[in-house]
């Protein structure tokens, strides 16, 4: 349950730049309009509350991680993970361009490209996580060793980069199989 939720409400949060330009876009919208505005109005009723629960819910899994009791791995092998951010940029670029989101027919179009994006992240398991470097962590792809000696990749989430302590022990809270998240803090 845990891993379905942080996959919900990473891949929701991911589109935080789009959502802030999306409530922009109907501000200015309401603000310079004399007509009806339906389609602003009702964006900003589902975009405000699903962004706010979303942080909340982000915010509580991350949490509830730290607070369980983690594991300890042996760092063998640690890259920052940047690939995606091509993908990251484009994800926000293409919308803005190609859907005015004041009119509906357009926002109605952008939830269903939208919804089919969500359902493959859902299929293949991949949440996009280059955004949690906005919020000041850094990602890393790791190889891992246990302390029986077999070795493990996980991707974690952590408050400071993990290249420099490589061959020593980082203690993690395991978000899902892949994924993870570094209890304490290592020394500088």
């Amino acid at each position: 349950m845990k891993r379905r939720l942080f996959l919900i409400a990473g891949f929701i949060m991911s589109y935080l730049p789009l959502w802030v330009i999306v409530c922009f876009e109907c501000i200015v919208s309401i603000i310079e309009k004399d007509q009806p505005l339906y389609t602003e109005w009702l964006a900003l009723f589902i975009v405000v509350p699903i962004v706010i629960c979303n942080l909340l819910l982000f915010s509580i899994i991350l949490h509830k991680a730290l607070k369980e009791r983690g594991l300890q791995y042996k760092v063998v092998e640690t890259k920052p993970l940047k690939k995606i951010s091509s993908e990251y940029l484009l994800s926000y670029v293409i919308p803005l361009i190609a859907f005015d989101f004041t009119q509906w027919q357009d926002m109605i179009k952008f939830l269903i490209i939208w919804g089919f994006l969500f359902l493959l992240c859902w299929r293949f398991w991949q949440m996009p996580i280059a955004w949690l470097s906005m919020l000041g962590f850094f990602v890393s792809e790791c190889d891992l060793e246990t302390y029986d000696g077999q070795l493990v990749q996980k991707i974690i989430i952590s408050r400071k980069p993990l290249s420099r302590i490589k061959g020593e022990l980082v203690t993690i809270a395991d978000i899902d199989n892949n994924q993870a998240i570094q209890i304490g803090e290592h020394l500088d």
